[in-house]
């Protein structure tokens, strides 16, 4: 008995595989947040925890999640506020933030080739009508 194979099925396969990655790829805003918050503190930034109620009320004003500069004593301050997931701040100076700077570009580069792979090999699968067992 021949199976009989249903000719939209490597089609389907393929839209799935591909949907599959699609969401694989989209990050929750707390994983960014944890991404960004390993980057700076690879970066040198120090974290300091809002421990009392004051501090996290200020925190929670500030914008949050995104770098901010701060003036202090005459020396620029880099500032990254998450009251809402670690309740904390990042703080570091000039070099440090040079350094997030890098390290971010590395990791988007690594993560843009990561998916440019992940294309590729969605790409691959789609050589059903090529039958390759046929040639050997």
């Amino acid at each position: 008995m021949q199976h009989i194979k249903n000719p939209y099925q490597h089609k389907l396969f393929l839209i799935l595989v591909i949907a599959l990655l699609a969401v694989g790829c989209l990050k929750s805003p707390n994983q960014k947040a944890i991404d960004t918050e390993r980057l700076l503190a690879a970066s040198g930034f120090k974290m300091r925890l809002a421990d009392t109620p004051e501090k996290l009320t200020h925190i929670k004003a500030l914008d949050q999640r995104q770098i901010l500069i701060h003036k202090s004593e005459g020396e620029l301050l880099y500032v990254y506020v998450d009251a809402e997931h670690c309740h904390c701040v990042y703080a570091g100076s000039e070099e440090a933030f040079r350094r997030y700077k890098s390290l971010a570009r590395d990791k988007k580069l690594s993560d843009e080739d990561r998916r440019e792979a992940d294309r590729g090999q969605a790409r691959e699968m789609d050589w059903g009508e090529w039958r390759f067992n046929q040639f050997w």
